[in-house]
């Protein structure tokens, strides 16, 4: 009976000692990949490229949407230039829809970068209100067909403040 009950604490032994070894490069591990993304998260690096990121992204957004609207003044002086669509040859036509073509990209990346910039700005400040900017507004606008957007300064695109 003692031999059996030798042989089964060599085991539980053998077994905590290869449970040590294991989560001591894996368990450990683990929870030390926490530590470092919190260390990461509180550096001054990571607070700038946050930073970076938000003046990046809304500069971006008033370029799109800038963009936007000289879009808008050429589909505007183009419906001058051919007031009646019914009287359009096939090649007007095909020159009117790229028109609006390019303007549907630009609205779908200015609406990619406001999605952008406000999934970050409710991150950070739901889990890092100390690393809210404090110059950007919370969120931005996504552009609709009804939005007003107003210029200022040389047709400089100027978001809205909710």
């Amino acid at each position: 009976m003692s031999k059996q009950l030798n042989k089964k604490v060599f085991l539980i032994v053998i077994a905590i000692i290869i449970g040590i070894f294991v989560c001591s490069s894996g368990c450990l591990g683990f929870f030390s990949g926490y530590v470092e993304e919190a260390q990461e998260m509180t550096s001054a690096d990571y607070s700038i490229s946050q930073y970076k990121f938000f003046i990046d992204k809304y500069n971006a957004v008033r370029q799109i949407g800038s963009q936007i609207l000289n879009a808008d003044d050429e589909i505007n002086s183009f419906k001058e230039m051919y007031p009646d669509p019914a009287k359009w040859d096939w090649k007007t036509k095909e020159m009117y829809q790229d028109l609006t073509f390019v303007r549907s990209g630009y609205i779908q990346q200015y609406n990619k970068f406001v999605s952008d910039y406000n999934s970050r700005m409710r991150d950070l400040t739901t889990n890092q209100k100390w690393m809210k900017p404090q110059n950007y507004p919370a969120e931005l606008q996504f552009y609709t067909p009804d939005s007003l957007i107003t210029l200022e300064n040389n047709r400089e695109l100027l978001i809205p403040s909710l």
